[in-house]
């Protein structure tokens, strides 16, 4: 197992010191992830140690190399002992279990793509995908790199997304899934990092149909949206993350439902602080072309 050290530091988010409830899950979470997902005894202690650093509420950065079976893919993946939340919440949690059929060898773009997580179960839940993921952190975007960048099916960029393209500064929090350009009060330090508009992207790639849309990022959900312009008529589905204490709830489903856009569901994480309300949510176009379409993979921990 390969290693990297960095100072202990707080995390800000509310699963930092679990209650009983959050131990009893994440305890549920931590078994799921040895028995169906571990691959070698070196991954499953690498895992006992993350877990129980979460238990024990000592937050740190330090990195663990976890060999991970997902669906019947495998994957070395890296990445900091608190990303165990994200890998959590995907694997365990079926985060990303998308319920819209898409066709066969879909085009996949990650908005948010983190450390490489969700592209990996992507890439595993629909064989043959092409995987567009875009990160802006440059901590986030060197593990992403580690992780993604020698397999096939994988495009990388080292952006954010917006409405607008150029320079935007980015607020970077203690834990890696929280960064964001909207955040201008923070105490974090603050990367001037690149921001494109997906539309732009689109044409530039010569990609004329979008079969997922992935968002995590962090309060900017309408702009990426604004930012696809006239292409969002060619995305069949979109899934992911809505902050709400950035983005009016109302807004954002009244501008997909004005382009087509039906709600599959949606599904709101408890927290204690209305500050960080976030809500999952996936939508599909009805106007998309329904040609060629099959039924993903499901997570056997998807709610149905």
């Amino acid at each position: 197992m390969h290693t990297r050290h960095s100072e202990s530091v707080s995390d800000p988010s509310p699963k930092a010191r679990p209650k009983l409830v959050d131990r009893l899950h994440r305890a549920l979470e931590a078994l799921h992830l040895l028995l169906f997902h571990a691959t070698d005894l070196e991954t499953r202690r690498a895992l006992v140690t993350c877990y129980r650093s979460l238990f024990d509420a000592s937050y740190s950065s330090e990195e663990v190399v976890l060999n991970l079976r997902i669906l019947k893919k495998r994957y070395a993946l890296r990445m900091r002992k608190s990303d165990i939340f994200t890998l959590g919440e995907i694997l365990h949690g079926g985060q990303y279990g998308v319920r819209s059929p898409l066709p066969s060898q879909p085009v996949i773009l990650d908005a948010g793509a983190n450390v490489g997580f969700s592209a990996a179960w992507f890439s595993a839940l629909y064989e043959g995908a092409m995987v567009h993921c875009f990160e802006p952190e440059q901590e986030n975007y060197r593990l992403l790199e580690a992780n993604l960048e020698k397999l096939p099916g994988f495009v990388l960029n080292h952006c954010a997304v917006g409405q607008e393209e150029g320079l935007v500064s980015l607020r970077v929090a203690d834990h890696g899934a929280l960064h964001s350009v909207l955040d201008s009060e923070g105490n974090g330090p603050v990367q001037e990092v690149r921001q494109i508009a997906l539309g732009n992207y689109l044409r530039e790639q010569r990609l004329s149909q979008v079969d997922l849309l992935k968002l995590d990022v962090e309060g900017s959900e309408l702009d990426a949206l604004f930012g696809l312009g006239s292409e969002i008529e060619g995305v069949r589905v979109i899934i992911g993350e809505l902050h709400r204490s950035a983005v009016d709830e109302h807004s954002f489903y009244e501008f997909l439902a004005q382009r087509g856009f039906r709600t599959v569901w949606t599904k709101d994480l408890p927290t204690e602080d209305e500050q960080e309300a976030v809500q999952l949510f996936e939508v599909a176009n009805e106007n998309a072309s329904r040609a060629d379409q099959t039924k993903p993979i499901r997570s056997p921990n998807a709610e149905p």
